[in-house]
């Protein structure tokens, strides 16, 4: 019979290491399901609905995904995690379980009545280290911080500065990125933080729902940037469309209409079409992106490794082979 056993035996087989496999073991999945699923389909390697109606749709994410973000960000005995997207709360019970009594999990629930079902399950789980909160998750939770690991389990715009501050020296992050430039899928990207620089690669390839607040309105953002900022000076900058993403992570200041890329960060502002930046306005950033990309030799984002400080200021561009 399908169980939270067979879930763990499962996990084992694909490689996961019994400690983190071991927090789903400890948790029974169809507590946090609202949903009609069925047993088999719950204790699955798959993405199953938790609720969904008319306003709302959540989901618990692909177990064998979860548990290898939790191995990337070394999650163990005693460490204090911040979570993005808690859903129903799946996610944060499995994460409470490996860190155990000495350790904390933080996990923001962003809607209201998803947040509500969250932690209804928590409670009937028996979960005494979650601190589950309903708020916009772009704020991240000062109060706890500074976290040895941060895992977004929606999809993001982009990264806050605001993660970065609470997470501490050492520490990873790990979130899948709505990369405009990609129609086909969410580049998750691994952050980590190192004498006060933090680095980045591309470790997967997923699919995420996008997450809802300042999270997941950098459109929105960009493009009133981009109508309100009034100059003239005409500037114009080559560039190879597989660098899109680097440029996006880096500048956290660009969103697609249509065929067009707008980038706009209160200062300057440009268009992107036919491999040509155009523009106006004070452009230094987005221009001394690209000069480190034609170092490079144009790469695409899943190539290289990211260095940058927290203002994303100041970068370096690394290609593969780091």
């Amino acid at each position: 019979m399908p169980s939270a056993k067979s879930l763990y035996e499962l996990l084992l087989s694909m490689g996961i290491k019994e400690e983190i496999a071991r927090g789903f073991l400890e948790v029974p999945r169809e507590y946090f399901v609202f949903e009609r699923e069925l047993l088999w389909q719950i204790y699955s390697d798959s993405v199953v609905i938790t609720y969904e109606d008319e306003e709302v749709h959540t989901t618990s994410s692909q177990p064998s995904l979860m548990a290898q973000f939790m191995e990337e960000l070394g999650i163990k005995e005693g460490s204090k995690i911040l979570e993005i997207g808690g859903g129903t709360g799946y996610n944060a019970a499995v994460m409470a379980k490996i860190v155990g009594e000495t350790g904390l999990v933080v996990s923001i629930e962003y809607n209201k009545k998803i947040y509500d079902l969250g932690k209804k399950a928590l409670e009937r789980a028996g979960i005494n280290n979650v601190i589950f909160l309903n708020k916009d998750g772009f704020e991240g939770e000062e109060k706890y911080a500074p976290y040895d690991a941060i895992l977004s389990a929606v999809g993001v715009d982009f990264v806050p500065k605001n993660w970065f501050e609470q997470l501490k020296e050492g520490g990873r992050l790990i979130a899948p990125l709505n990369v405009k430039s990609s129609t086909f899928y969410q580049p998750t990207l691994l952050f980590w933080k190192e004498n006060g620089w933090i680095y980045a690669k591309q470790r997967f390839a997923t699919s995420f729902i996008k997450a809802g607040g300042k999270l997941g309105n950098l459109a929105e953002k960009v493009y009133e940037m981009y109508h309100s900022l009034k100059c003239e000076n005409f500037l114009e900058f080559p560039m190879a469309f597989e660098s899109m993403g680097i440029v996006e992570v880096l500048s956290a200041a660009v969103s697609r209409f249509g065929v067009e890329f707008l980038f706009a960060d209160g200062k300057g502002k440009a268009k992107y079409s036919s491999e040509f930046w155009r523009g106006c306005g004070d452009l230094n950033r987005l221009s001394n992106i690209i000069n480190e990309l034609e170092k490079n030799d144009y790469p695409n984002l899943s190539k290289v490794l990211l260095k940058f400080d927290l203002n994303r200021e100041n970068f370096r561009i690394f290609r593969e082979g780091f």
